[in-house]
């Protein structure tokens, strides 16, 4: 499995850097850490608030983060809500903290959805954030419906995840906390 190459690590670069998001799909926030990517670049993709990010020149480098201590069957989980509009590769991403290198699976986007890329490198502000609110609630919907369900355990089954704590505690330590950034995507 792919899993047990990255040792229950992925390197997220967009939506999954965002506590509620990751909260959603899990119903628990992983430890999450501050990483880079060298030599990729996460683009726009038109006419949706996520990117895609691609192999690019090695003076390029994506700031991310590295969810820690997944499960199998939540990798297959953030797989099925990555869509097999990308695919996943471990690649050595780098420590913001410590400087070491580890081993995380990362999402890229995939070769026959190019023609879907922009040439534009995606930023938070500008393509996610006003999208945030019905990004969430497509979140919420997806993570009940019967296909994303069907991937549960059996006991999580069924099962709304408890709201986060508020204000954000040291739950959401490492992620990008939605509640910063409410006001901006209201409308």
């Amino acid at each position: 499995s792919t899993a047990g190459m990255g040792r229950g690590k992925v390197f997220v670069y967009g939506s999954l850097m965002v506590d509620v998001i990751v909260y959603s799909l899990l119903g628990r926030l992983p430890k999450a850490t501050p990483a880079i990517l060298t030599s990729y670049k996460r683009y726009r993709i038109n006419g949706r608030p996520y990117p895609g990010m691609r192999k690019s020149s090695p003076t390029c480098s994506t700031k991310g983060m590295v969810l820690h201590g997944l499960s199998e069957n939540e990798f297959q989980r953030l797989e099925a809500f990555e869509t097999d509009d990308y695919f996943s590769k471990v690649l050595e991403v780098e420590s913001s903290e410590t400087r070491e290198s580890l081993e995380a699976l990362a999402f890229l986007w995939s070769d026959r959805k190019l023609h879907a890329l922009a040439e534009e490198e995606w930023t938070m502000e500008a393509d996610f954030w006003p999208y945030f609110q019905n990004f969430l609630t497509r979140t919420r919907e997806y993570a009940a419906s019967p296909e994303y369900q069907a991937l549960l355990p059996l006991a999580m089954r069924g099962q709304v995840p408890p709201p986060l704590p508020l204000p954000p505690s040291e739950v959401s330590d490492g992620y990008i906390v939605s509640e910063h950034v409410t006001h901006v995507s209201s409308g």
